[in-house]
């Protein structure tokens, strides 16, 4: 994401990598999102399905809160699940499939809530 420096690769974004049980957990929340900017953090949430035990979670405060999930096909975690229960954090829902999954809400104020809910969440599913 160029506009507003956003990490531009997997690689930058797994360099801050948390390690959660074996599994990296990358989370980031960008500001001031244009449409632009939140079709490339898709394309960069996608890209957790090349990697290994990794779990991509990124907010963002276009057109309201939007979080993005997404993990590498070795790991047995459904992040449309996950999603479900950010979107009710963030005042709405959310769904998708197993291995990628969106949730938009209204709450801009509580994307870190929701983040750190799902790292609290997938402690006990690992």
């Amino acid at each position: 994401m160029r506009k507003h420096g956003a990490l531009t690769s997997i690689e930058d974004l797994l360099a801050k990598a948390e390690i959660v049980k074996g599994v990296k957990v990358v989370s980031k929340i960008e500001q001031n999102v244009e449409k632009v900017d939140f079709d490339e953090l898709v394309a960069l949430g996608r890209k957790a399905h090349e990697q290994k035990k990794v779990l991509v979670i990124l907010g963002c405060d276009f057109e309201g809160a939007k979080l993005i999930l997404a993990r590498s096909m070795d790991l047995d975690l459904d992040c449309a699940e996950l999603a479900r229960e950010a979107g009710k954090i963030i005042g709405g829902g959310g769904g998708g499939k197993p291995e990628f999954a969106q949730a938009g809400g209204s709450e801009i104020e509580n994307l870190d809530k929701a983040i750190t809910d799902i790292k609290i969440r997938l402690k006990s599913l690992l």
